[in-house]
C-alpha cells in the first residue's frame, strides 16, 4: 500500500574530485548544512526481474594468513525510530594513494576492518537498517554498514577478501554500464558477492547528476530493472552520484525503491532521511584515529 509522508531532510552533502568517477567535488571537511521541504513520497515497487542462469565465477579471492576473526553478534530490539548506525563509503582498494581521495590502500582498509572486528562491530544491510527504523527489528549491539560505489573490481579483489575474514558483508552500489567493462566488476563477480550474503543497490545507469538530468527513468528506473535482470535479485537501495538530489529525482527514487543514501557525517539514522541515509566518505590517507571518530 502507499503512504505518502513528507520528509524533512537536513543534508550535509559532501563532493570530491576524483578521476574517472566525478567532476563534482566535496571534501568531509567542508560540511554544508542545507534545510529544504522534500516532497511527498509514495513507495511503490513494480519492477520485477528476470531469472537468468547462475554463472560459476573463475576467480576466487584468498585471504591472508592471518587468524580469521569471526564477530559475535548479540541481537538487540532496536526501533522503530533513529538508529545509531555509521554507514561508511568506499570507492577503490588500490595500493598507491597518490592524489585521489577514492584510493584507499590495502593496509589501510585492512586495519580499519580489524579494529571494527576486535571493538565488536557487525555489519548489517541498508535493508535491515530501514526495516528497523521503520518497523522495528533486532540488530547487532553495535551495526554498521559499509558501501562501496561504482563497481570497481578492486572492491573484488581487495576488498572482498579482507572482509570474508572478519565474518562482513558489504553493499555494493553498481552503475550498471560500468559493469563488464575495464576496471569494473563482470557479473558473475557481483553474483558472488549476493552469494556471500552482500547487497546489491543502484548508483545509476551512466553516473548522471540526478538532481539535474532530464533522464530519470533511465538512471534511476532503469538502472533498477537491468540489475534485476541481470543478478536475478530485488534491488531496494538507491545511491544519489555525487550525493546529488533534488526534490524532483527523490520523489523519483521513492517510488521505486525503499530507501537511499547520499552522503553526510551523522551517524544517527532517521525516518525522515530514509531516501538519503548519511554516508561518510573515508577518504585515502584517513588515520586510524580518524576513522574512529566517524563512527562515533
Amino acid at each position: 500500500m502507499k503512504q505518502n509522508r513528507s520528509l524533512p531532510i537536513f543534508i550535509t552533502i559532501i563532493l570530491f574530485i576524483v578521476s574517472g568517477c566525478s567532476n563534482i567535488a566535496t571534501t568531509t571537511n567542508d560540511v554544508n548544512a542545507a534545510a529544504e521541504t522534500v516532497p511527498t513520497i509514495a513507495p511503490t515497487f513494480t519492477a520485477t526481474p528476470t531469472v537468468v542462469p547462475t554463472e560459476t565465477p573463475t576467480l576466487m579471492p584468498t585471504a591472508t594468513n592471518e587468524p580469521t576473526a569471526t564477530p559475535t553478534q548479540v541481537l538487540v530490539m532496536v526501533g522503530p525510530g533513529p538508529i545509531h548506525c555509521p554507514i561508511l563509503l568506499y570507492h577503490r582498494i588500490v595500493p598507491g594513494q597518490g592524489d585521489n581521495p577514492y584510493n584507499l590502500t590495502p593496509e589501510d582498509f585492512g586495519s580499519q576492518m580489524r579494529y571494527l572486528s576486535e571493538n565488536g562491530y557487525s555489519t548489517i544491510s541498508i535493508e535491515q537498517l530501514r526495516d528497523a527504523i521503520v518497523n522495528g527489528a533486532e540488530l547487532p549491539e553495535k551495526p554498521i554498514v559499509i558501501s562501496f560505489d561504482d563497481g570497481d573490481i578492486s572492491v573484488y579483489k581487495n576488498a572482498f577478501p579482507v572482509m570474508q575474514k572478519y565474518g562482513f558483508t558489504g553493499v555494493a552500489y553498481l552503475v550498471t554500464t560500468y559493469l563488464e567493462t575495464e576496471g569494473y566488476m563482470k557479473v558473475r563477480q557481483v553474483k558472488e558477492l549476493i552469494r556471500a550474503g552482500w547487497e546489491i543497490g543502484s548508483h545509476s545507469a551512466r553516473h548522471q547528476d540526478v538532481s539535474k538530468t532530464e533522464y530519470l527513468d533511465t538512471e534511476i528506473v532503469g538502472s533498477k530493472a537491468d540489475l534485476e535482470k541481470l543478478l536475478d535479485i530485488k534491488v531496494r537501495s538507491f545511491a544519489y552520484p555525487f550525493g546529488a538530489y533534488s526534490p524532483t529525482s527523490m520523489k523519483k527514487v521513492s517510488e521505486w525503491y525503499s530507501n537511499a543514501v547520499g552522503l553526510g557525517v551523522p551517524t544517527i539514522q532517521k525516518e525522515s532521511n530514509l531516501y538519503y541515509l548519511w554516508r561518510r566518505p573515508v577518504d585515502n590517507g584517513t588515520t586510524l584515529d580518524q576513522f574512529i571518530e566517524f563512527l562515533k
